[in-house]
Parts: C-alpha cells; sequence; structure tokens
C-alpha cells in the first residue's frame, strides 16, 4: 500500500467518524430545536405590535 493510498483511506475513515458523530446528536438537536418558545408572545413581551396597531388604527398611544 503505498502512502497516497494510505492517506485516502486514512480520511475516509475521519469522514466516516465525523459523520457518525453528527448522526448520533442528531436527535438531541433537533429536540433541543423543538424545544425553542415560537409563539408571537413569547417574543413581543413588551406588546409592541398591539402598541402599533392602536396607532395604525388612530387610537391614542397607551
Amino acid at each position: 500500500m503505498n502512502i497516497t493510498n494510505e492517506m485516502t483511506v486514512t480520511s475516509i475513515k475521519k469522514f466516516r467518524l465525523f459523520l457518525e458523530s453528527i448522526i448520533a446528536i442528531k436527535n438531541n438537536i433537533l429536540k433541543d430545536y423543538d424545544d425553542i418558545p415560537a409563539t408571537f408572545s413569547h417574543y413581543d413581551k413588551d406588546q409592541n405590535y398591539i402598541k402599533l396597531l392602536d396607532k395604525a388604527r388612530g387610537c391614542a398611544a397607551k
């Protein structure tokens, strides 16, 4: 086996290990992502949307 072929085999093995490590943590990453709150009220805690909506309707600002 020559050096070039050995390097290719080593690179493929390292790449395979890299991909296996990603697959191993995939479910944890997806669960963490799904646990991120995605409700509008969670992000609009100061009720800026309601204030802007009131201004657009011509109501006085609160």
